[in-house]
């Protein structure tokens, strides 16, 4: 039995979730275990409809974001640990944490931000630069900062050390180190990248796709399609010796615009859910629907250590 944190939140809420999900990988059978909503610690600063949006595990705690700021959350009380906050934050998508330092997809300051948890301190790898910051209107934090130039929406740390950032707006992955680009230009925008010891590449696109790329040059995709009869905006994933553990979104008002670019699916018709994929096929997957399903939101998926 397999566990795993989802974060997210619902668009009718400005509080976030976390839940425990517990998973048979061979039947494929899926529960939620428990469900917790944390509010944002400062209340004026709350989103409506954001919720949790990038997380990351520590040992027993999480390290998540609401779209304004970070908090490290104890995963047996649910109590907030610590926070990081800072004047620049805005709509934060994925977090990736190495040793003492956590990389930060700051996506409507259109930054990467590298933050030291433990005294606090902080670089910037701007994507703007100082000219065209001069001429982007100013915003507060709880403001919509669109239109973006890149909608930088995925960061993480490959096997080589290098940084490795997903753009909405290009549809690509950046090797960062290197300046170059990784795999094609995507059908759709990619959101979720992460890497795994042996330097496999993985991320998720916003219509519903898996893409998989191996150090020996094998891509591979799998469609969600091929699993839901509606999918919702994909987001969450997180990657086991035997499967994929996807998670999808309700489409509302507020996104419909655009995912209307990449498929027909309409508002209020798509639930919120998990999908398991098994990698051996005589194996079933699976979907669970997550508690009101229709106003909720998928954002992040990560296995509990220590499972394999």
């Amino acid at each position: 039995m397999k566990e795993f944190i989802v974060s997210g939140g619902d668009f009718l809420r400005s509080s976030g979730f976390l839940s425990r999900i517990q998973l048979d990988e061979f039947s494929g059978e899926m529960r939620i275990a428990s469900e917790e909503w944390i509010s944002h610690p400062v209340e004026s600063m709350a989103v409506l409809g954001k919720g949790f949006t990038g997380m990351c595990l520590q040992e027993k705690s999480a390290m998540v974001s609401f779209s304004n700021i970070i908090l490290q959350i104890d995963l047996e009380s649910y109590e907030i640990l610590d926070q990081w906050a800072d004047s620049e934050f805005n709509d934060i998508h994925q977090l990736h944490l190495r040793d003492e330092l956590l990389y930060i997809a700051n996506t409507g300051n259109e930054s990467i931000d590298v933050l030291n948890i433990y005294d606090h301190s902080m670089k910037r790898i701007d994507f703007l630069g100082s000219n065209l910051r001069e001429k982007r209107p100013k915003s507060n934090q709880d403001e919509d900062t669109k239109p973006h130039l890149h909608h930088i929406s995925g960061v993480t740390i490959n096997s080589e050390g290098e940084l490795l950032v997903g753009l909405v707006r290009q549809s690509r992955i950046l090797n960062l180190e290197n300046w170059n680009w990784i795999g094609p230009r995507f059908t759709g925008p990619v959101h979720d990248v992460s890497t795994d010891d042996v330097g496999t590449i993985w991320c998720t696109t916003v219509p519903g796709e898996v893409h998989r790329f191996s150090t020996d040059g094998e891509h591979r995709v799998w469609k969600l399609s091929e699993y839901q009869e509606l999918v919702g905006w994909t987001r969450g994933l997180a990657i086991t010796n035997d499967g994929i553990l996807v998670g999808t979104t309700a489409i509302r008002e507020s996104n419909s615009d655009y995912f209307s670019t990449f498929t027909e699916q309409r508002v209020g018709k798509i639930p919120a859910c998990l999908t398991w994929i098994p990698f051996d096929d005589t194996r079933s997957p699976s979907t669970l629907n997550l508690t009101n399903p229709f106003s909720r939101k998928i954002f992040s998926i990560e296995q509990i250590p220590n499972q394999r």
